[in-house]
């Protein structure tokens, strides 16, 4: 495996949750953290590098001093001597302080290349026991905790395994004779393994399965997921993530989003832009004979609100932090825990996760999604609920004009004229359309380059050239 790459230097700014080194005169500033002086030296100034070098050795002798035969003297010179030697692998994730990421060290990458070739399990695996599908989950979770677009691929696979638990669990339950063994209460489940298995949310399967220890067939479904990853791994593609969106900082961003029986609005008042997406008269009639659910669409709204904001961040990224942060405002509480967990149990919001993920790794912008109450998240529910703006009341809009849609919401927000429109490209809603199909597709999505547009609202609609058969128009 290749060393860690070096990396150009990145920046990091301060804000009211992380002050940095020195304070405005120059001088240390208290650690934020917990600090050992021998294990983690604090002196990133000069003028505490004596002190620290000093405290770490004298330290060291009050506690340990006098020489012991079975141990090494507690004063080596061992620091005194320049001659390298590698005495410990990294396995876990590595923090490089020069780019600001954290990624997963090539020994871990590699590791978890090898297991996955030498147990078959994107090729030859097709029975596993209990213990054989704890362990490439525990083996990939720890891995994906820091990377969306794993998150999104383990989401997948935790299902089809899951499923593949219930299949195995109905075949070995038909034996009588492990159907008595399961009351067996001597056979415990090993907490290791339980832990790695928890997402499954198959308690009492597992535990006759790992008791009978019966072999459950593993499905291509499954060799083709782990494959998804594993060729990821294989292709030696960035596994990282900014150690800015790792922990809390202040948001660069806000956006409010919501969706309704008709349209999904979201409102980005800093940024000073909007978008309204009304649906086909097909979504339309599907969301009302239930087979598209009202949280699925504002887990659409909570994408879209982060992808305008990632829009505008590429136009001009000089304009904002390093790594910044966007709050995600929505009024349901399931698609913000889908969002900020990326897991479900839907079927539905997993196809929309694993969509989001093709747009989101080695993003510079983190998506973090928070509750807020429908009374307090007025502009994004006027604008997704627009035909209840018209006067009387309609009781569908697809067959409205996206102009004349466009023209009922400023009537009653008359300040959005001066701000931007973001209309989805072709291929981002195409993508969307897939989410929402009746028909779910199975392929691995493909991230498309183009987001969208941003489009003057006075212009476009209000401007000499506007008129409704030349302006834009945008429906899911």
């Amino acid at each position: 495996m290749k060393p860690f790459p070096e990396g150009k230097f990145s920046k990091a700014n301060k804000d009211s949750l992380n002050l940095g080194a020195l304070d405005g005169n120059k001088n240390r500033l208290p650690p934020a953290y917990t600090a050992h002086v021998d294990d983690n030296i604090f002196a990133e100034v000069a003028q505490y590098l004596p002190r620290s070098v000093a405290a770490s050795v004298v330290s060291v002798d009050d506690v340990f001093g006098g020489s012991h035969e079975y141990q090494e003297d507690v004063l080596s010179d061992e620091k005194l001597n320049l001659t390298y030697e590698e005495r410990r692998i990294l396995l876990g994730l590595f923090p490089n302080s020069r780019t600001m990421m954290v990624l997963v060290s090539p020994r871990r990458r590699e590791k978890t290349i090898k297991y996955i070739e030498y147990e078959g399990w994107t090729t030859t695996k097709l029975k596993a026991t209990i213990r054989d599908i704890a362990r490439i989950l525990g083996l990939l979770q720890s891995i994906c905790d820091i990377f969306i677009w794993g998150q999104a691929q383990l989401l997948i696979l935790q299902q089809l395994l899951a499923e593949a638990i219930r299949k195995g669990y109905k075949a070995a339950n038909r034996c009588k004779r492990l159907g008595q063994l399961y009351q067996n209460e001597a056979s415990q489940v090993p907490d290791g393994l339980r832990f790695r298995l928890k997402y499954l949310e198959e308690t009492m399967k597992v535990r006759f399965l790992w008791q009978c220890q019966a072999l459950i067939h593993i499905p291509s479904a499954v060799r083709a997921a782990i494959g998804v990853i594993y060729n990821y791994l294989k292709s030696g593609k960035p596994w990282q993530s900014p150690i800015g969106h790792l922990i809390p900082r202040d948001p660069a961003g806000e956006s409010k989003g919501d969706a309704s029986h008709c349209a999904i609005g979201v409102v980005n008042e800093k940024l000073k832009c909007f978008l309204l997406l009304p649906y086909s008269k097909e979504l339309f009639l599907r969301i009302k004979n239930e087979e598209v659910h009202i949280n699925v669409l504002e887990l659409l709204a909570l994408f879209l609100g982060y992808v305008m904001f990632l829009t505008r961040y590429k136009l001009s990224p000089d304009s904002f932090p390093p790594f910044p942060q966007l709050v995600l405002w929505g009024d349901s509480m399931s698609a913000n825990k889908w969002f900020r967990k990326f897991s479900t149990n839907s079927a539905m919001a997993t196809m929309a996760l694993r969509y989001f993920a093709e747009y989101m790794p080695n993003s510079p912008v983190q998506p973090v999604p928070q509750w807020i109450a429908g009374e307090l998240n007025v502009e994004a529910d006027d604008v997704s609920r627009v035909q209840e703006l018209f006067s009387p009341k309609l009781k569908f809009i697809y067959n409205v004009s996206y102009s004349k849609l466009i023209h009922q919401v400023l009537q009653k927000y008359s300040t959005m004229r001066t701000w931007d429109l973001f209309l989805p490209s072709p291929e981002l809603l195409s993508d969307l359309s897939c989410v929402v199909s009746s028909v779910p597709s199975m392929a691995v999505p493909s991230r498309k380059q183009r987001l969208g547009r941003f489009v003057p609202v006075e212009r476009t609609f209000f401007g000499s050239a506007a008129n409704t058969d030349s302006s834009p128009s945008c429906f899911l």
